[in-house]
């Protein structure tokens, strides 16, 4: 996992060298929402099928191509013999945002690394619970936005969560409920000003 993230943050900071951000305008920022499907990479993957991930992402650029973001984010796993029983993380990520763009400023691409912290999340019998304690959470994104409208931008997104919360039992049992997602979106755009 570490050599992969090593990896990642080399190819994004290559790309911060090798690509310019639109000569014409520049955005700030960004407010969006995105959903997508999501499989589970921990430990208990062969027991849950394919789920869902969502989340409510922000942006901000302070120079060009580097911020800070954070995401409100939650998955959820249906149990594979019982599929109205879902196990799933919710938590809330902080990171730094480092941002690209085409030439022309239609595409750009974002990379989030992120930590924070999530609590497991489960739904028996249409009753939804949160676990009373939370764990530390790592999130790793990539975003390919295309800038459709001058407020208005769709996303393809990349998203990777680590989380390991601790059940109510007394035993206290770490569940890992780590998982990978490809989701769409789309973002308001904020603080467009001419360069």
């Amino acid at each position: 996992m570490k050599k992969l993230f090593l990896f990642i943050v080399l190819v994004a900071l290559f790309a911060q060298v090798r690509v310019l951000r639109a000569q014409d305008e520049s955005c700030k920022g960004y407010i969006g929402l995105t959903v997508g499907p999501a499989f589970m990479t921990g430990e208990l993957k062969d027991f849950f099928n394919t789920g869902v991930e969502f989340s409510v992402n922000f942006g901000y650029l302070f120079i060009p191509h580097v911020g800070i973001q954070s995401s409100i984010f939650g998955t959820s796993f249906p149990v594979k013999e019982n599929s109205s029983t879902t196990l799933g993380l919710t938590g809330l990520l902080v990171g730094p945002l480092f941002s690209t763009a085409t030439t022309t400023g239609k595409i750009e691409f974002d990379f989030r690394p992120a930590i924070g912290f999530a609590s497991g999340s489960a739904t028996m019998n249409e009753q939804s619970t949160t676990t009373k304690s939370t764990t530390l959470a790592l999130g790793l994104g990539g975003s390919l936005r295309w800038n459709c409208w001058r407020r208005i931008s769709l996303s393809a997104n990349l998203d990777y969560y680590y989380g390991k919360p601790k059940d109510d039992s007394a035993q206290k049992v770490e569940m890992d409920l780590s998982s990978f997602g490809i989701s769409v979106g789309i973002n308001y755009r904020f603080g467009i000003s001419k360069k």
